[in-house]
């Protein structure tokens, strides 16, 4: 794969030893937006390889964990440390991968971006250089037909499919230039998986510490791997795919600002997806540290980002402009 930084596509290969091979192709990435469709390129074999193994690991990862909630059950500590664990990945997800590493909406010692994002990826998104890279693309591009994941090219793709498209698979990393050159960054873009695969012990623990000490419960290991292990982990997929899809629905929500783009604020996805669903506060101005702009636009995320201020954690919290504040509708969201 040959890639040039002075060009706005990627030019790609596919070459065996007995010539070339009629690849697949996709749209290239970082076509310009004006264009009716980007041009195609060729994926390489090795991409389709690598999407094939993402794919069957995805799919054995959630065949397992549906047939371990069948053989061990269900029980209430499980179902509520899936959901507290789930928004707590989610709360994860907005404040690290997408105000402080996308939109460097505030800003941390080194040291602590590291660690937050070690422990984001406990909850599994790809890594976080990928993620910044192609959530600010997204943000130069939305709802065009170069946006990786616009509900105008299709809701699944929008919802879940465009993780596994080949086209995201061999996004290129020239959005991050902040981020490529930190080796720890690095690594945890090369050891992705590791986090999530390390916090499945503590929670297959906690399941058998919870049985063993309250026995009417019916918990176990086999449920704290399962519904606090795995599908906890599901829970910031499931909502950033809701916010791709349903933020971006016309019948749904308000749209504060006029944007070059069809987001809108949907209130309850705001609560299910900790502050993400003001979608289009976020794409009228998304430096902010905020995605709840006005009073009454309930943004988990950010009390958590005031509280890492307060620990002495964060500084340089980017607030709303006045003439951004101004500028909004007088409308009440639903």
């Amino acid at each position: 794969m040959a890639y040039d930084r002075r060009q706005s596509t990627l030019e790609l290969r596919v070459v065996s030893g007995q010539g070339s091979v009629p690849p697949e192709t996709v749209p290239a990435i970082g076509a310009l937006s004006t264009q009716a469709a980007p041009p195609a390129v060729e994926v390489p074999a090795r991409v389709l390889r690598k999407r094939r193994l993402m794919l069957l690991g995805f799919g054995s990862t959630l065949v397992f964990a549906v047939a371990g909630a069948v053989l061990w059950g269900v029980s209430w500590p499980a179902l509520i440390g899936l959901a507290l664990g789930g928004y707590a990945g989610m709360i994860a997800h907005e404040v690290v991968l997408h105000r402080l590493l996308a939109h460097r909406a505030f800003r941390v010692a080194r040291a602590t971006r590291f660690a937050l994002a070690a422990l984001t990826m406990m909850w599994p998104g790809r890594s976080p250089i990928w993620w910044a890279a192609t959530h600010r693309h997204h943000h130069k591009h939305a709802d065009t037909a170069d946006d990786l994941h616009s509900p105008g090219n299709g809701r699944w793709r929008a919802f879940a499919g465009w993780l596994f498209a080949p086209r995201s698979l061999m996004f290129p990393y020239r959005e991050t230039g902040d981020l490529n050159r930190l080796p720890e960054m690095q690594w945890l873009d090369r050891f992705q998986l590791l986090p999530f695969a390390l916090s499945l012990i503590p929670c297959t623990l906690a399941g058998w510490a919870v049985g063993e000490m309250w026995p009417g419960s019916g918990m176990n290991a086999g449920q704290g791997l399962v519904w606090w292990g795995i599908f906890r982990a599901f829970y910031p997929l499931v909502g950033m795919g809701l916010v791709n899809v349903l933020a971006h629905e016309p019948s749904l929500g308000t749209r504060a600002y006029e944007t070059n783009d069809t987001s809108r604020n949907v209130r309850w996805l705001a609560w299910l997806t900790a502050g993400t669903g003001w979608h289009n506060n976020h794409h009228h101005y998304g430096h902010a540290a905020r995605a709840g702009f006005r009073p009454g636009e309930f943004d988990p995320s950010f009390r958590v980002i005031e509280q890492l201020e307060k620990m002495g954690l964060a500084w340089d919290l980017r607030e709303v402009p006045e003439d951004v504040l101004a500028g909004a509708r007088a409308v009440d969201t639903p």
